[in-house]
């Protein structure tokens, strides 16, 4: 098989968001930070999701059971692409996201909080989390 350029367009299947939220935070269009996440214990070439304010989202999958036909694995990509990238999220399914990676951009997110609107929000994320893994 012939190695993907970016000129075919990179995309890659997002899953085990059942882990963190489901699919409640996302929408057709919505941006995600692909970062590589060496110190995965289940993975060495795991690439994780991330939302800003919220974190961890989910991984790009990397096992022919979890991605979509016709998208790129985590092994695939990892060596395609920088340590931080941008993807956005084109297709949704009942439990993944097909998503389009742009290696050129590294999104960077700066989320200012005050110190008591940070122990306000640290409750209300740890309770959102709470609701979506049941």
């Amino acid at each position: 098989m012939a190695q993907p350029t970016l000129d075919d367009g990179l995309y890659v299947t997002i899953t085990g968001m059942n882990h963190y939220f489901d699919l409640a935070p996302f929408d057709i269009g919505t941006y995600l930070l692909l970062q590589k996440d060496p110190t995965n214990v289940h993975d060495d070439e795991a690439i994780a999701a991330v939302l800003p304010v919220i974190g961890k989202v989910g991984y790009v999958a990397n096992n022919t059971w979890t991605k979509a036909r016709g998208t790129l694995s985590a092994g695939r990509l990892y060596n395609l692409v920088p340590e931080k990238s941008l993807a956005i999220v084109q297709f949704m399914l009942k439990d993944q996201l097909i998503a389009r990676v742009f290696p050129e951009f590294a999104p960077t997110w700066e989320v200012g909080l005050k110190r008591n609107e940070a122990a306000i929000n640290e409750d209300f994320f740890a309770e959102l989390q709470a609701r979506f893994k049941d």
